[in-house]
């Protein structure tokens, strides 16, 4: 059974967690159903069918990856609300097509934890 880290904001460290997870995953849905290119495939020169597979793998990572950070939040049993893991899933997030707001959101609840852990 994983350990239960405990913090004093633990409430806040969720809501931000969830906040940047749940602006993730729309960002990607909306990426998706607007079906507009991801820049990096622009920039490469990749067009046609392997682009638009591509460009839709990416950001199915991108909404599991999202999911996998709304459990974090929920606390649970799978995966521990830990620091460490809201800066991973932050960078994850953003490298998948989340954007860089649910980025923001992430670090800012891994700061409050990394600071409750360190005082």
């Amino acid at each position: 059974m994983p350990r239960k880290y405990s913090y004093r904001h633990r409430g806040l460290i969720k809501l931000f967690a969830i906040l940047g997870a749940l602006l993730g995953l729309a960002i990607c849905v909306w990426q998706i159903a607007g079906g507009a290119p991801h820049l990096l495939y622009l920039y490469a020169g990749i067009t046609g069918y392997g682009g638009e597979i591509g460009f839709y793998i990416l950001y199915v990572i991108g909404i599991v990856i999202c999911v996998l950070t709304i459990l974090m939040g929920m606390d649970s049993t799978a995966i521990p609300l830990h620091w460490v893991l809201c800066f991973v899933f932050g960078i994850l997030i953003l490298v998948f097509g989340g954007g860089v707001w649910a980025l923001i959101l992430l670090v800012i609840a891994g700061t409050i934890g990394i600071v409750d852990e360190l005082s």
